[in-house]
């Protein structure tokens, strides 16, 4: 919140510590949100100045994983139009050809590596949906580390994180690029609720079944495209340590 930060420094000294907790916060995996400010003008006006438009996107092209907005949308004239103009500002910069290479070769160190395997697997994942035009990369996850870790990377593909878990998926929408999917609840609306068995006993090949599927059905990837699957053995070490290409 650049509020916050204003009142500890100067405003010439925002900016310059805004990208360094952007950073760092990438580097320790967790979620940062810009706020405070945003496109402040929208509270009476119905577009931004320049100048916002420019800090939505710098944001952006930090790698922060949510832009967020206050007072423009919560006590504005026009919360509607600030809604749409920040939305537009997020799609156009990630369309762009600069932000995709710029994510797609960023590579920071980690502040915490987690176990060696998954340090390997992550990146790897990451690399072949990119070498191979993936659509997208599929991972199940219990408590969310996998998909977090993928985030971490900051691939293009969208991210398609099952879980068995509700509160997993709800921590995981904050998350950059995730897509996350209760799998009780989108089984049991595509019939697939038969497929449903414990955590600790699902298949490997019924994870990918699942997610091609749920991929298809959600218009995140479609028939003849390439899936990059990551997960664990069943009975396994903890985290992702296998990785599969799948062809739809």
């Amino acid at each position: 919140a650049r509020g916050d930060l204003g009142v500890e420094l100067s405003a010439h000294e925002v900016p310059v510590v805004q990208k360094q907790i952007v950073s760092q916060m990438r580097k320790a995996g967790k979620p940062v949100v810009v706020a405070t400010q945003m496109l402040e003008s929208m509270i009476t006006n119905p577009i931004p100045t320049r100048a916002e438009a420019n800090d939505v996107a710098n944001a952006i092209y930090d790698g922060a994983d949510a832009v967020m907005l206050s007072a423009e949308s919560a006590a504005g004239d026009f919360p509607e139009e600030a809604v749409d103009m920040m939305e537009s500002i997020i799609r156009e910069v990630e369309a762009s050809e600069p932000y995709r290479e710029r994510m797609e070769h960023s590579s920071l160190p980690l502040l915490e590596t987690g176990p060696l395997i998954e340090h390997a697997m992550i990146p790897a994942a990451r690399n072949l949906a990119r070498d191979l035009h993936a659509s997208a990369i599929v991972c199940l996850t219990k408590k969310g580390r996998i998909a977090q870790r993928l985030s971490q990377e900051r691939s293009t593909r969208p991210i398609i994180a099952l879980s068995h878990s509700r509160k997993t998926a709800r921590h995981l929408l904050l998350s950059w690029g995730v897509y996350p999917i209760d799998v009780y609840n989108a089984c049991d609306r595509m019939d697939h609720a038969d497929q449903i068995v414990k955590y600790e006993d699902i298949s490997f090949d019924r994870v990918i079944s699942i997610a091609s599927s749920l991929a298809l059905k959600k218009d995140l990837a479609k028939e003849g495209d390439m899936l990059v699957v990551t997960g664990w053995q069943p009975r396994g070490v903890p985290g992702a340590n296998i990785l599969r290409i799948v062809k739809l």
